[in-house]
């Protein structure tokens, strides 16, 4: 039931559809054999969660329950839908803990979710720090600059945006 915890958290509160989720989970089964591992997975983990109602079932769709599961990603992409500001990349920032399960090397759905989380926090960080830098305020875009950098040290543009914003406040380094 973890494997399909960890599927469903990498989603967020998205419905994912059943055959979806048994392909990727027991990739080598025959269909009616991974439909059965995963009604079973789906009882032990409401089992475990306490709550039948904390895994939604929808036709033939599931998610885990917003009203019933929190969690950091599902909270996360709710923030990262809603309009730029302040308060949000605020938010955003108290969320995002690093990336989703490090320690996951080859599950594709995480792989991907880690890549789209990352890459949004990133713009959301950036965003803010250029409105601070606009606004006058280079002190506080160093902070946003320094953050993105530190999910995307890739990235030479907030570099080159650091490094003017250091300039800007009279800290060159």
């Amino acid at each position: 039931p973890l494997e399909l915890l960890k599927a469903l958290v990498a989603r967020g509160t998205a419905w994912v559809a059943e055959h979806d989720l048994a392909d990727h989970l027991w990739p080598d089964e025959e269909a009616d054999a991974a439909h059965k591992s995963l009604a079973s997975a789906l009882h032990r983990l409401r089992g475990l969660l306490g709550s039948h109602d904390a895994v939604e079932l929808l036709g033939s769709r599931l998610r885990l329950n917003p009203e019933l599961v929190w969690t950091d990603v599902g909270a996360l992409n709710h923030h990262l839908r809603i309009s730029p500001s302040n308060d949000q990349a605020d938010r955003v920032a108290v969320l995002y803990h690093g990336t989703l399960f490090p320690d996951d090397h080859d599950d594709t759905w995480v792989l991907s979710a880690r890549q789209r989380i990352a890459h949004a926090v990133t713009n959301v960080f950036e965003m803010h720090a250029r409105c601070r830098e606009r606004d006058g305020f280079p002190e506080e875009a160093l902070i946003w600059y320094e953050r993105a950098l530190r999910i995307d040290e890739t990235r030479e543009d907030l570099r080159r945006s650091l490094a003017r914003a250091r300039e800007e406040s009279g800290r060159n380094a």
